[in-house]
């Protein structure tokens, strides 16, 4: 079995799989270009056929939401983005409270276009502004459900770092 690490169509990083079938929580050896060996376990097998499987994986250690600030934790699936903006690189992780804030945002208002880093700001512009000119019972309710649930995400790290603890 080959595994390298690939782009995804969402943008994050993930890991194709040459010559044996995978399934998710398996863990495996991934070959960088530079030659190193990391491990990682897959999250899901995304697509699978010819021989060969592409799959997203867990985070390997903590990390920070670039969008609500809490901790990804190691083993919880995350999208990593990395690019070029203005001639500056940059790389945003989002957990899965924020991914989940932006595909329901997505799915109700198809044109939602965001800025990595301020997701859930331009998610309760385009909202609010689809709420005031139609009225659509329960959004308001379910789109807070999601904010909040981030929010906690966030509060915890900063209740975490005032305790003095990482």
């Amino acid at each position: 079995m080959q595994a390298t690490y690939t782009k995804l169509r969402d943008g994050s990083w993930g890991v194709r799989v040459i010559g044996a079938a995978v399934t998710a929580g398996q863990s495996l050896t991934v070959n960088t270009k530079a030659g190193e060996a990391k491990g990682e376990t897959i999250d899901r097998v995304l697509w699978s056929g010819d021989g060969a499987s592409i799959c997203s994986v867990v985070a390997r250690k903590r990390h920070s939401c670039s969008e609500c600030f809490g901790w990804i934790e190691p083993g919880e699936s995350y999208e990593r983005v990395w690019g070029k903006w203005d001639g500056s690189q940059d790389t945003f992780k989002t957990c899965p409270d924020c991914l989940a804030l932006r595909d329901w945002t997505k799915a109700h208002v198809p044109c939602f276009c965001w800025q990595h880093g301020s997701l859930r700001d331009d998610a309760r512009e385009v909202i609010t502004d689809v709420c005031e000119r139609n009225d659509v019972p329960g959004m308001w309710m379910e789109f807070g459900r999601l904010l909040i649930k981030g929010a906690r995400r966030g509060r915890a790290r900063r209740n975490e770092l005032m305790r003095g603890r990482t």
